[in-house]
């Protein structure tokens, strides 16, 4: 893991007037828990996805004041790679994270994180993607440590109030004490 690279993407992201995370396919995953965490900490970030019609209805009001973060390995998603070009053509930041200099997602990125996926069967391994996404959630959540708390705490209220958890809280309280 480049730490430089992390940081650099952290800081795109706590710079963006919006975030957009883009993954199909094997891919998707690792956007859905990107877009999840990234949301919890910041009110910007929007998981672009074709599943309303589209790519690029999701991404057309994407411009120099965005970042796009798109996410392939392979087998490479045609749809990830033309939200990409779709997005920097429009002037928006974008960022690749895939696995080796060779992937068609560097060619439309801006900055490019790499990280191995080897498959050695016909499942996709998404451990180290996973973990690099797990280090820039936490980086970012560091930089935004106080308002996540105050968020978190209230979060924390509702569920309980709703009941949304069974067995016991981060707090070490059961739910409904």
């Amino acid at each position: 893991m480049n730490i430089d690279e992390i940081k650099k993407v952290c800081d795109a992201i706590l710079s963006a007037r919006r975030v957009y995370v883009i993954g199909v396919r094997s891919s998707l995953p690792l956007a859905q828990f990107l877009h999840y965490y990234l949301n919890h900490i910041l009110e910007n970030v929007t998981l672009a996805s074709p599943a309303d019609g589209d790519i690029f209805g999701s991404l057309m009001y994407a411009d120099e004041r965005d970042l796009i973060i798109g996410i392939s390995f392979p087998r490479y998603s045609k749809t990830t790679m033309e939200g990409m070009h779709f997005a920097k053509m429009n002037g928006a930041k974008t960022i690749a994270i895939t696995d080796t200099e060779d992937s068609p997602l560097v060619s439309f990125a801006d900055t490019t994180v790499f990280v191995k996926s080897n498959m050695n069967s016909f499942v996709d391994s998404l451990v180290a993607p996973m973990s690099i996404l797990n280090a820039i959630i936490v980086m970012v959540g560091v930089s935004r440590k106080e308002e996540l708390t105050k968020y978190f705490d209230k979060l924390e209220g509702i569920w309980a109030e709703k009941d949304i958890y069974t067995g016991k809280n981060p707090g070490g309280k059961t739910n409904g004490e």
